[in-house]
């Protein structure tokens, strides 16, 4: 394990690039391109995510530089590629992997994307692999339920995913709940489906057929309705005039007096014009009745075809429902029972949340343990959270400590979530050990020597460190 430090004591400022190298397995080399400008995770937050501290102004990376523009790199070494990620001022990103650009084409919100998939957002470099004093992102300095989130988003995506699947499943059994659907208790038969179709297409095939006739019987009867409406209206007529003759001398027409020769011969007339209306009217007749009696006929079976239709589409309709319906299985008990699951999945993340915390309390309390203090952590039925920090049996809050107190719980808090996670990689201690004395220095460079991480850290005074910790002493050029 390499520890690097970078010493600052009486420093200023620097004018020429620098190269740090750190053989390890993440953050590898950092290169300053800008003139002037803050070191270590500043530095690595600008090329990873383009951040600048925006509470100063003078942190900006271009604040001492007369030009606009400047370049910052890192060089990162995971998995045995090599990648060197270099980010113009303001905007140009360029990703190298094993000396080959992948970011040709890209844009930049592309590239950003693949550093955040490869690396981690930036809120995930802040509260894990960097170490400082005071800082917003220190979980401690947020209370109990900032931590009690970050414990349980290690395994969050799994809680979720699960809730996910179950919620799934509930949305699926009430779509398909039986009990809340109108199902006809027919067997869900397709072959009985086609079947009817078939039938209602025969029987409308039958009433269509059946109400063609009846519509061309009903245009002859009204027809002939109409021709013996007017014949009879002749044969009333000729009767009248008739009756007139046979009565009177005199002509039906014009009233004046007939002799019985002309009497008798209009008479005579008259009959012969009713008996041609009587040739037409009575056959007329005849084949009036006889269509109205037919179509009268015609309407009892046409009636039992609809009545048959109906039925056939009443069935066709409720199995067409069941056939549909066949995928409806599950009951209220059904949706019951993945309810409780949910409810269930909820009970488990607080079990889970105490389970995660018996891992963690060993591994942070064996890096307390040089400060004397231990730290317990309680989990309520009602999933609260509590923290207490106890030394020689009297408690403490985490305000209660030290700067130097505060330190060391920070980076056992840090170092036992990444080690549950089975990371490793660099952390950066930007200047944030200068405030320990040199025993306590130390105590954190043996810790750091037996985990799977690489500390880069800067100090403002040069102590007398191992010697495998290589030591970049800028006051000197080194």
């Amino acid at each position: 394990m390499q520890i690097i430090a970078i010493t600052l004591k009486n420093f200023k400022s620097f004018e020429e690039s620098q190269t740090f190298t750190f053989e390890q397995l993440n953050l590898i080399k950092g290169i300053n391109g800008c003139g002037k400008t803050t070191l270590a995770n500043e530095s690595i937050l600008f090329v990873l995510y383009g951040n600048t501290p925006k509470d100063s102004l003078q942190k900006l990376p271009t604040r001492w530089s007369k030009s606009k523009t400047c370049l910052v790199s890192i060089e990162i070494i995971q998995h045995g590629n090599t990648y060197i990620i270099k980010r113009e001022y303001p905007t140009k990103v360029t990703i190298f992997e094993n000396e080959i650009e992948i970011s040709t084409e890209w844009t930049n919100a592309e590239a950003q994307k693949w550093l955040i998939n490869k690396f981690g957002t930036l809120q995930y470099f802040r509260q894990f692999r960097t170490i400082e004093s005071h800082s917003k992102d220190n979980v401690l300095e947020q209370g109990p339920s900032a931590l009690k989130k970050i414990l349980f988003s290690i395994s969050e995506s799994i809680f979720n995913d699960v809730k996910t699947k179950l919620q799934s499943i509930k949305r699926n059994r009430e779509l398909y709940n039986k009990d809340n659907a109108v199902m006809y208790p027919y067997y869900p038969s397709e072959r009985r489906l086609e079947t009817l179709e078939l039938e209602m297409l025969g029987l409308d095939s039958k009433i269509t057929d059946m109400n063609n006739e009846i519509q061309v019987a009903s245009r002859r009867i009204n027809t002939l309705e109409s021709s013996v409406s007017a014949n009879r209206n002749s044969m009333r007529i000729l009767e009248q005039n008739k009756s007139k003759l046979n009565q009177n001398s005199v002509c039906y027409a014009c009233n004046r007096g007939l002799e019985e020769e002309k009497r008798k011969s209009m008479i005579n007339e008259i009959d012969q014009k009713i008996a041609k209306v009587n040739e037409v009217l009575i056959p007329q007749d005849q084949e009036r009745q006889e269509l109205r009696k037919s179509w009268d006929s015609s309407q009892v079976p046409l009636t039992k075809l609809r009545n048959r239709k109906n039925r056939a589409k009443e069935l066709w309709l409720k199995l067409d429902n069941r056939i549909k319906l066949k995928n409806y299985k599950y009951t209220n008990k059904d949706v019951l029972i993945v309810k409780k699951a949910i409810e269930e999945l909820e009970h488990m993340s607080t079990y889970y949340l105490t389970e995660s915390v018996k891992v963690l309390e060993p591994i942070i309390n064996s890096i307390l343990s040089k400060i004397d203090f231990r730290v317990k952590f309680e989990v309520s039925d009602k999933n609260k959270f509590t923290i207490t920090l106890e030394k020689e049996g009297v408690e403490y809050t985490y305000s209660d400590l030290s700067e130097g107190q505060k330190l060391l719980v920070q980076i056992g808090f840090k170092l036992a979530l990444l080690m549950e996670r089975n990371e490793s990689g660099i952390i950066v201690a930007d200047e944030g050990f200068s405030s320990l004395d040199e025993e306590n220095l130390k105590h954190i460079i043996n810790i750091f020597q037996n985990t799977p991480f690489q500390l880069f850290l800067v100090l403002h005074h040069a102590p007398q460190l191992p010697e495998n910790i290589k030591v970049i002493n800028l006051n000197k050029g080194e």
